[in-house]
């Protein structure tokens, strides 16, 4: 006899902006990211005044200055 479950929702991340570019904004997105926090999802970061350093490190989309939030 077969069975016959629903089928999974997709699971649904909640989307997260960070505030800044530097070493600690870097750290704050690499733990939501972390696999045991699947429920979370940077989808970029603002800043007033990211080095170029910064954004270049940052591996994920610099979305502007914070007057655009």
């Amino acid at each position: 006899m077969a069975s016959w479950s629903e089928p999974r929702k997709p699971w649904r991340e909640t989307r997260v902006v960070l505030l800044g570019t530097g070493n600690r904004a870097q750290r704050i997105a690499a733990q939501i990211e972390s696999p045991h926090r699947h429920a979370l999802r940077v989808v970029g970061f603002l800043d007033d005044d990211p080095s170029e350093e910064d954004r270049r490190a940052l591996g994920r989309r610099y979305l502007g200055r914070l007057d655009r939030l």
